[in-house]
């Protein structure tokens, strides 16, 4: 507020917000010659007494200040007219209690709320305003400023350098003390550290990638695809021949290539029956293969994964520690499989298959037949299939205190993988928990996977995070299917001059 170009004879009245009283410096230190020429009087009206009296019960140097505010203005009230000279000169400063019950009731603005503390405090100073005299509501509450002025109030915020200087009450040295305690506590606490690496190595604060989604073939394609298998391989002809039947009786020895040839027909016609639902069959088992070759590769798609790592940098160890990696959004979290020895040859033959088509049946001949009438033909040795190795068993057989054993989310995809430790040993190399991002490529995957570490005597957990984006193009599967089937027609091509076999439909 401007300086009035000359003083007044009446003095200027101060109508202070508790804000004011418990906030600024005491009313005789402040220097009032530096915003107002002339005397002032500091008018406390009856709303502050009732915000005084609530602040009276909150801990700390607010409480104390209201209580003994309350003490002081206590005296007033033995006073005949409710005021006191706080300062004489430059400037005199009178401070007084102005109750004010019936005429801080009445008259007041449209809109203004006399219930409301700040509203009742304006509306006392509108009454003193709209009988003459010289006002200035005085705060340090800039809405309470804004509804002064839009009530026609001259107001005046409080400037900062009038404000108490900041005191070390019991409170605050109470919290000093705690604090210094928690840095002693801290001190003495294992010091872990986590980050996230990619799978090779490399430290990572996001996950942000575009994957294959992989496109099912039209009908269409199928049905071509199929007549170019059918042709490199159709059903073979093979020429009935049966016998006729021989009468019983006595046997002849005549007779006896007769016999023969009558049994191996009727072998013949087995085998050929066989052959002809293998065939049917094996054309099913393709059919199936191209249906399905993009649920196989997408089985088969890569997707990301990365490394939590957690580190003991402190000088101490940690006891009872946990280890835990969180997923958070549409997706789960599983530990990378990693197949060895029999299990890795197994599963790289099964992937062949899947990307493949398999040979076609082959048709019985007649030495094939003869063999099999006289037992000369075993069969085919049957290879007995590796049984798949487990490489997870064998982890926990024998728990050591100072390595990291699996919870939860061992194997199969979870929201979340937890490890635990007995004594985290400090100043150890980092310890490294592989896992892989695990969806459905029907929508783009969002969220974020949390690693959290954790100990007994270790006060706050540290926690970082690791944001997860992935979106998906479409993959058209018509070429690989198309390479499939062209290398299936190289190898047929190949095994019919290999037996001096004429090529198809020569």
């Amino acid at each position: 507020m401007r300086k009035p170009d000359a003083p007044a004879r009446d003095p200027l009245l101060i109508v202070p917000d508790c804000n004011v009283l418990i906030h600024a410096k005491a009313l005789s230190e402040l220097p009032w010659q530096d915003i107002f020429v002339g005397d002032v009087e500091i008018v406390i009206v009856g709303p502050v007494l009732r915000e005084l009296d609530q602040v009276k019960r909150r801990p700390g140097r607010p409480g104390r200040l209201a209580r003994d505010m309350g003490s002081d203005l206590r005296e007033l009230l033995e006073r005949p007219d409710f005021s006191d000279v706080i300062r004489q000169t430059r400037p005199r400063v009178t401070r007084r209690l102005w109750l004010g019950q019936r005429e801080g009731r009445e008259y007041p603005r449209e809109g203004l709320d006399v219930t409301h503390g700040d509203q009742a405090i304006i509306n006392c100073g509108l009454w003193l305003l709209d009988n003459g005299s010289r006002v200035v509501f005085l705060t340090d509450d800039t809405l309470a400023a804004v509804q002064a002025k839009e009530f026609g109030l001259p107001c005046q915020l409080l400037p900062r350098e009038w404000l108490r200087p900041a005191e070390n009450d019991e409170t605050q040295k109470e919290n000093s003390r705690l604090k210094s305690e928690i840095a002693r506590l801290t001190a003495s606490e294992p010091q872990p550290r986590g980050w996230f690496e990619d799978l090779e190595g490399n430290k990572i604060d996001r996950i942000d990638i575009i994957l294959k989604r992989f496109q099912p073939l039209s009908s269409e394609t199928i049905k071509a695809l199929m007549e170019r298998v059918e042709t490199a391989s159709p059903m073979a002809q093979i020429t009935r021949r049966p016998a006729s039947k021989i009468s019983g009786g006595s046997v002849d020895i005549a007779t006896i290539n007769e016999q023969v040839s009558y049994a191996v027909g009727t072998l013949m016609e087995f085998a050929i029956a066989r052959y002809e639902e293998e065939h049917a069959a094996w054309l099913g088992k393709v059919r199936q293969r191209l249906e399905t070759l993009h649920i196989a590769w997408r089985h088969r798609q890569k997707w990301p994964g990365a490394s939590f790592v957690a580190q003991n940098a402190g000088s101490r160890p940690a006891s009872g520690t946990l280890v835990e990696i969180i997923a958070a959004g549409n997706f789960q979290i599983m530990r990378p499989r990693a197949w060895k020895g029999e299990a890795a040859q197994i599963d790289g033959k099964r992937r062949l298959a899947e990307m493949s088509i398999q040979m076609p049946p082959v048709p019985p001949s007649a030495s094939d037949t003869m063999a099999k009438l006289f037992g000369t033909d075993n069969g085919p040795v049957g290879l007995e299939r590796p049984r798949l190795v487990d490489p997870l068993r064998g982890l926990n057989d024998k728990r050591e205190s100072d390595a990291f054993y699996w919870r939860t989310g061992r194997t199969d995809a979870s929201d979340r993988m937890e490890l635990e430790c007995e004594t985290w040993r400090h100043q150890r190399p980092p310890q490294i928990f592989k896992f892989l991002v695990a969806g459905s490529d029907a929508e783009p995957i969002s969220g974020a996977v949390t690693g959290r570490i954790s100990a007994c005597n270790l006060a706050t957990p540290v926690e970082v995070r690791l944001p997860i984006r992935l979106s998906f193009v479409d993959r058209p599967m018509d070429s690989i299917a198309n390479e499939m089937v062209s290398e299936f027609e190289s190898v047929v091509a190949g095994w019919r001059r290999a037996r001096s076999l004429p090529p198809i439909g020569k």
